[in-house]
């Protein structure tokens, strides 16, 4: 009888000895070495992730932004100078994405102006290689060098558009031109975007702003525009 009750006894000791062990990463053996944490675990994530609770967050991040990347410094490296992509490309077309990264050109008419410049020199260059077409191997080419620049900084609204415009002008060649007549009519049709829907657009802007301004009133700006430095 003595013996069974100092077995039950003993068995409510190893009972109570399981309740009153340590948490799991931070047990011992038989042995008595320390059993090491899962690897890739840490012992205090180790238990966070036993309680089903989250990891901590940065208190400093804000969780609208927590999808974007941290900041990088422009570099010629990030501008993609030293990919193979580079090294295909006009050194015109090089210099402007790396102004782009650098944030050395500023606002959208100024990026899309630079743009169009960019494109006018790349056409002028171009060389139709042996057994291609003008109009679908130039469009190829312009579509890369756009994508080169997207890539060093996202493109504006109007650089999009004028990039459509270029690509109309060139898919609507007559298929009859010579190369040569080709080019500057693409040229042409540049020089022509950049007068109509840049400049003239601008001077038109500011002169219908300055008519509905009056001597003592306070204009509102939000952001920083040309056209609104030449009010």
């Amino acid at each position: 009888g003595g013996g069974g009750t100092g077995g039950g006894g003993g068995g409510g000791g190893g009972g109570k000895g399981k309740k009153g062990g340590k948490p799991q990463g931070a047990a011992e053996t038989a042995s008595g070495s320390r059993e090491e944490p899962a690897p890739g675990l840490t012992p205090a994530s180790t238990a966070q992730s036993s309680h089903g609770k989250r990891p901590l967050r940065d208190p400093k991040l804000v969780q609208l932004f927590a999808h974007l990347g941290p900041y990088a410094d422009p570099s010629a490296e990030t501008a993609g100078s030293s990919s193979a992509r580079a090294k295909d490309m006009h050194p015109a077309i090089v210099a402007l994405g790396l102004k782009y990264a650098a944030n050395t050109i500023r606002g959208a008419n100024a990026r899309c102006l630079a743009m169009l410049i960019a494109f006018k020199q790349v056409v002028s260059e171009y060389t139709t290689p042996c057994g291609k077409v003008l109009r679908w191997d130039l469009d190829k080419k312009l579509k890369a060098v756009f994508q080169f620049l997207t890539d060093c900084r996202q493109h504006s609204i109007s650089m999009g558009n004028a990039f459509k415009f270029v690509r109309s002008t060139i898919f609507n060649l007559d298929q009859e031109m010579s190369d040569g007549d080709a080019k500057a009519h693409v040229c042409g049709e540049i020089e022509n975007f950049i007068r109509d829907r840049i400049t003239v657009a601008g001077k038109v802007i500011t002169d219908l702003a300055v008519a509905k301004i009056s001597e003592g009133d306070v204009v509102l700006t939000y952001g920083r525009a040309h056209v609104v430095e030449q009010l």
